[in-house]
C-alpha cells in the first residue's frame, strides 16, 4: 500500500503521521496527550469500560512516546504550562 511523499521523506510510521496531520492542521493550538489520542484513535463510547480502559491507557502511552519523539526531531514544540504537557507543531 503506497504511503504519501512527505511521510516517506520523514521516515514517520503512521502513527506518528498522522499526529504530525493533525497538529498541522491546527497550528494555533495546543493539545495534551489525551486530546491528540482521542483524536488519531477516534474513540467512540466505550462497549466495555474495562477493556476501553486498558486500550485507552496504552493508546495514551503510546501516543506520548510518538510526541516525545516527533519533539526530539524538531517537529513538534513541547510545553509544560500549569503542571500540564502540551505539544503543537514547529513554526517554521
Amino acid at each position: 500500500m503506497p504511503i504519501p511523499r512527505d511521510q516517506f521523506d520523514k521516515g514517520l510510521d503512521e502513527t506518528r503521521y498522522q499526529i504530525l496531520k493533525f497538529l498541522t492542521a491546527r497550528p494555533d493550538d495546543a493539545f495534551e496527550i489525551n486530546e491528540v489520542a482521542s483524536t488519531i484513535y477516534n474513540w467512540g463510547p466505550p462497549t466495555d469500560f474495562g477493556i476501553a480502559l486498558l486500550q485507552g491507557l496504552a493508546s495514551v502511552f503510546s501516543i506520548g512516546m510518538a510526541l516525545d519523539d516527533l519533539a526530539r526531531q524538531g517537529l513538534v514544540d513541547k510545553k509544560t504550562i500549569d503542571g500540564k504537557t502540551y505539544y503543537s507543531i514547529r513554526r517554521r
